[in-house]
């Protein structure tokens, strides 16, 4: 019930910092918390004091803006990036994350992460780059990441344990333009058709190493602005190649 409670403060916090002048003094305050308290839910729920290899200035000031908290990056009091890749973040990632909606990087790569991705990731609207690889992430990728249509540069997921269909709402990210890797998980089912309105993606798109049945859509052959690196192999996909993939130049 605290726990619950306490999600909703932090929302509730916010929402009322988001709808008032950000120079007043109580805003900032207001901010402050929000922040400390969202990190420390990070902090605590990936063992932070146990494993982290760094962890300079985390939990030690209340600000995590003004006392350069490792990895993290802040603007005008806000939390704008989090990096902390190879860092032994181990254990599950909080709801609360999600709460940072400000958010622009997040770079969690290369740990030992478990469980789910939460949906309320998704709630991070203004990322331009989600980088999650090699973790040991599981279940279902949430179909609320279509959400996530500002990323441009990163939607790395490779090498972790997700399963299940690959949602079609991935054809919203619209706007990436390079590294689409979803190689080295379990996916299954049919390749979505809708992948083939990521018309400007230049580079990297790879699905190798997955559980994928059935055809290659033909919408597959949209994707004309690749200049390196597909790759499908590994998988269970039968029948014809469409003839739409000969407008590809690269294909592995």
């Amino acid at each position: 019930m605290f726990s619950r409670i306490h999600f909703l403060w932090v929302l509730f916090s916010q929402l009322i910092y988001s709808s008032i002048s950000q120079d007043h003094p109580k805003v900032r305050k207001l901010a402050l918390l929000s922040n400390f308290e969202i990190l420390k839910e990070l902090y605590v729920a990936t063992n932070g004091q146990e494993v982290w290899n760094s962890r300079s200035q985390w939990l030690e000031t209340s600000d995590p803006c003004s006392a350069s908290w490792y990895g993290v990056t802040c603007s005008s009091a806000h939390v704008i990036s989090i990096s902390l890749g190879a860092n032994y973040l181990s254990g599950s990632l909080p709801t609360q994350l999600g709460l940072l909606t400000l958010l622009t990087n997040l770079n969690l790569a290369q740990n030992s992460i478990t469980n789910s991705l939460p949906s309320q990731l998704c709630q991070l609207t203004r990322l331009t780059s989600f980088s999650f690889f090699f973790n040991i992430l599981s279940g279902s990728l949430p179909s609320e990441i279509g959400l996530l249509d500002g990323i441009a540069t990163d939607f790395t997921i490779y090498g972790n344990s997700f399963i299940g269909s690959l949602p079609s709402q991935i054809g919203l990210i619209t706007g990436l333009k390079t590294n689409l890797q979803l190689s080295q998980n379990s996916f299954s089912g049919s390749l979505p058709s809708q992948i083939g309105r990521l018309t400007v993606l230049i580079s990297e798109f790879n699905l190798y190493s997955n559980m994928f049945t059935g055809s290659l859509p033909s919408q597959v052959g949209e994707l004309t602005g690749m200049t390196r690196q597909y790759s499908f192999s590994n998988n269970n996909l039968i029948g014809s190649l469409p003839s739409q993939i000969g407008r590809l130049s690269i294909l592995t």
